[in-house]
């Protein structure tokens, strides 16, 4: 096995994790629009999505948000493990005053 579609004999993540169905591509294009539409502690920590703000996008598109509301919890999950995974290393640190990255 090899190729751009693997990664150390395994499948690639992007590739394994992929959207497979018309509402998880609806949901990822939700979460790609409203990334930064994010809950913060006082300590700019991420705590998850303003889950208010991707409703408003979903219905604004056309969307599904019944099938937003079922996949939240498991995108913030994958958010919450990505952020300990990485810490700080690969992390954008976020202005709560504008919710946009801190160069």
């Amino acid at each position: 096995m090899g190729g751009c579609a693997y990664v150390s004999g395994e499948l690639c993540p992007y590739i394994k994790h992929a959207p497979q169905t018309l509402e998880g591509f609806e949901v990822w294009e939700i979460i790609l629009t409203g990334g930064y539409q994010l809950r913060l502690f006082p300590n700019g920590a991420i705590i998850g999505f303003d889950i208010g703000s991707l409703i408003l996008i979903c219905e604004s598109l056309g969307y599904d948000t019944q099938a937003l509301i079922h996949l939240i919890p498991r995108i913030e999950a994958g958010l919450r493990q990505a952020i300990k995974q990485h810490g700080d290393s690969n992390a954008e640190h976020f202005d709560s005053d504008s919710s946009h990255p801190r160069q």
